[in-house]
């Protein structure tokens, strides 16, 4: 949806920019925002398949935040990987290896919202392989 983490925290900043978004509309007369969230779903639950992938059946008990799916859908949606299987063995060593990092030190306990905002920038802006370590 292109919102910036800013907007998304402050609650008045992000009702009003969900409001503009559900006011606009695509070409075929389609909501912007019903859009967005329907083809953000499936990047969605690949990342979680890549976190099952990495991590094994015992994933949903290993993440300490949440925060991490969200920097893995933008990483499977800027790579277009609807399915996990698909990522590169070498990438899915990287990914292994920043899971551990950000669930085991808290990475996203202090100022979440810029390191979330930079980490997903950094995965949309970057070719493989995986690019935070």
């Amino acid at each position: 949806m292109d919102l910036k983490q800013r907007q998304i925290d402050d609650v008045e900043r992000f009702r009003s920019a969900v409001r503009g978004l559900a006011a606009q509309v695509d070409l075929t007369g389609r909501s912007v925002l019903s859009r967005a969230l329907e083809e953000s779903i499936p990047f969605f639950r690949s990342a979680i398949g890549l976190v099952r992938r990495c991590i094994g059946n015992a994933a949903p008990f290993f993440l300490t935040t949440q925060l991490s799916l969200v920097v893995l859908a933008a990483y499977m949606h800027s790579r277009a990987y609807r399915d996990p299987g698909k990522v590169p063995e070498a990438n899915v060593e990287a990914v292994r290896d920043w899971l551990v990092l950000v669930n085991s030190n808290g990475y996203y306990s202090a100022n979440p919202s810029g390191r979330l905002q930079k980490d997903v920038e950094t995965v949309k802006g970057s070719c493989d392989p995986f690019p935070l370590r």
